[in-house]
């Protein structure tokens, strides 16, 4: 049975972050607060997105630490810093956390499905959620990674 109120968020290497259940934007900054900037979804579109995360089987991905649901997504990829796109998913009755470095595309031979998954799902929620005027217009955060 699928949960359709999941909560996601989702954290793009501590300089953005999309809330999809507050409908919240947020980009943080090294020198000063974070903006938080609205906007809508349709019901349309969550029901997309949540059809996704399912169709995709995200909720069924899972890592070592059983207990907190949390999964990291080992790759290959040597370059440094490494910048993590971290979903968060909360349901009626479970927590999920996926880590996964979104830049890479050499992933283990056992993350492989569950990587290019997870990308296609990313994918998927930047293309509905960048469409939004008041995402287009957002200002850039000024984080750098050495």
């Amino acid at each position: 049975i699928n949960d359709k109120n999941i909560e996601i968020v989702i954290e793009f290497a501590q300089s953005y972050k999309y809330d999809l259940h507050k409908e919240v934007y947020t980009v943080f900054y090294i020198n000063k607060p974070p903006d938080e900037i609205k906007f809508h979804l349709s019901d349309n579109e969550k029901r997309k997105i949540i059809g996704k995360y399912y169709d995709l089987d995200i909720n069924k991905i899972s890592g070592k630490d059983k207990i907190t649901g949390n999964t990291y997504i080992e790759d290959k990829c040597m370059i440094m810093p490494k910048l993590f796109t971290i979903i968060h998913v909360k349901g009626k009755d479970k927590l999920q956390e996926i880590q996964i470095d979104e830049g890479c595309d050499d992933f283990y031979l056992s993350n492989f499905s569950k990587a290019k998954r997870i990308k296609k799902f990313l994918q998927f929620i930047d293309g509905i959620v960048k469409s939004k005027p008041q995402i287009k217009n957002a200002p850039t955060s000024n984080i750098m990674y050495m």
